[in-house]
Formats: structure tokens, C-alpha cells, sequence
């Protein structure tokens, strides 16, 4: 599998995107995704706000437009945002102006001294880039003790994998974002070099909304469907997960 050409179809994608927003995008806010579905991204700002204290050096990958930046620039901290995408940066700039520092580049190459950040956060990226390399690249930009903090989807409930390869058939994912969803190999890596402080998952009946938002309610499924992911056990069900890691 060419996972360079995958990587430069995916950068034109979101360059592409990127251009069409540029006078349209608006910040993400929990309000903007669907009731059922906010519970990871809520844990990921508490995460943040536990952790991130406002004269820490924070970097955010993969950032894009930044839909997902002003969960930390509300914290206060001195924030990096980087991508891939130029398109995707220039859209960030425009709505942060001189609040943050954006820098053009690469999960697999960043252009960071060794112990440069106290926090390292991701939001739904970890599937475009090498698992391996992005780890060792996030564990060398982070200070001693620093934590890597991320939201992201899991590969493990085959309805969710079928899902993503019908996205792939209707071009909008390349083959290697599939492959490359967090799984595993994802955790077997990252627990090499960090320590799994708190780690959460969501989405385990996330698969049954169409059918039981239909006969109970949105409202009532999302109480169901939280209730479900804190009591039971059934983590190869889920369709997202929370991570705090810290560096060892």
C-alpha cells in the first residue's frame, strides 16, 4: 500500500475543504454534532482543563481548521497548532489570529526541539499517520512528565469498520486512514512510552441510534447509550475512546 500518496490525496482533500469554508467556517462547539455523540468530546475538554495549566506550552496536532483549537485557547496556555494541510492552516489563522502560533507540518516530522511541550493533543487524527512514528515523535517534543491527550475513533466494532469502507468506495477516506484506525498495535505502541493515566469509551450501541432514536428518542437513547458505555464492559463495541497519557 502506498501510504505517501494516500497521505498527499488526503492533504489535497482537506486543502480542498479548507478552500470552500474559508469564508464560511465556524468554531466547533459540542452543539454542533449530534446529542448521542458529544459524551467523548465532552471528557476531552474536561481532560483538557484538568491538565493544561495557562503557562504551559500546548501542541495540537493535525489541527486542520481548528475545529477543535478553541477548547485550548480557552485554557489560557501558549498554543502551537500544526497540519499538513496549508489550505486548512490559512482558514485557523483567519479566525485566531495572533492567539495561537501556526506552523505548517508533518505528525511523522515535527520541527520541534526534544522536550519542547508540556502537553501534546490530538483530536480525531491518529488514523493518517504512522502509529509508530507519530508516538516517538509526540514522546520526543514532550517534556519530562508531559502528557499526550486525544480523542479519536477505535477499529474494533466490524459495523463501525464496514462504515468507513463504504466511505472509502464514495471517496472520502483513502485506504490508509482505514488501516490505520486506532486499534491494538495503536495501544500496544503508545503504552512503550507512556503511562495510560485515564483512558474512557464511548459509542458501544452508537451503531443501534437509527434504529432506537426511531422508538425511544434521541434524548432517552443518549441517556441509554451513556449508561450502557459506563456499566458494561464490551470495550471492543465502541466507536470512540479518551485518552490521558503521560510520558514515562
Amino acid at each position: 500500500m502506498n501510504f505517501e500518496k494516500d497521505k498527499i490525496v488526503e492533504k489535497d482533500r482537506y486543502n480542498l475543504r479548507a478552500k470552500n469554508n474559508f469564508n464560511v467556517f465556524q468554531k466547533f462547539t459540542i452543539k454542533n454534532i449530534p446529542i448521542f455523540l458529544r459524551k467523548p468530546y465532552e471528557v476531552y475538554i474536561d481532560f483538557i482543563n484538568e491538565n493544561i495549566k495557562n503557562n504551559y506550552k500546548v501542541l495540537e496536532l493535525a489541527a486542520g481548521m481548528g475545529e477543535h483549537t478553541d477548547f485550548l485557547v480557552k485554557t489560557g496556555a501558549n498554543i502551537t497548532a500544526c497540519d499538513i494541510s496549508n489550505d486548512s492552516l490559512n482558514v485557523l489563522k483567519k479566525n485566531y489570529k495572533d492567539k495561537i502560533k501556526v506552523i505548517e507540518a508533518d505528525m511523522e516530522n515535527l520541527p520541534f526541539k526534544n522536550d519542547s511541550f508540556d502537553i501534546v493533543c490530538c483530536a480525531g487524527s491518529m488514523s493518517y499517520a504512522d502509529q509508530k512514528i507519530v508516538c516517538d515523535e509526540i514522546f520526543r517534543v514532550l517534556k519530562k512528565n508531559g502528557k499526550f491527550i486525544c480523542v479519536d475513533s477505535l477499529n474494533y466494532n466490524i459495523i463501525y469498520r464496514v462504515n468507513r469502507y463504504i466511505h472509502f468506495l464514495r471517496g472520502k477516506r483513502s485506504k490508509s486512514v482505514i488501516r490505520r484506525a486506532p486499534g491494538k498495535y495503536f495501544f500496544r505502541t503508545f503504552k512503550e512510552n507512556f503511562f495510560f493515566e485515564k483512558i474512557e469509551y464511548f459509542g458501544q450501541i452508537t451503531w443501534l441510534a437509527p434504529i432506537l432514536k426511531r422508538l425511544i428518542g434521541v434524548r432517552l437513547f443518549t441517556n441509554l447509550s451513556n449508561w450502557f458505555d459506563k456499566n458494561s464492559n464490551l470495550k471492543y463495541l465502541s466507536f470512540k475512546f479518551v485518552l490521558v497519557a503521560k510520558k514515562l
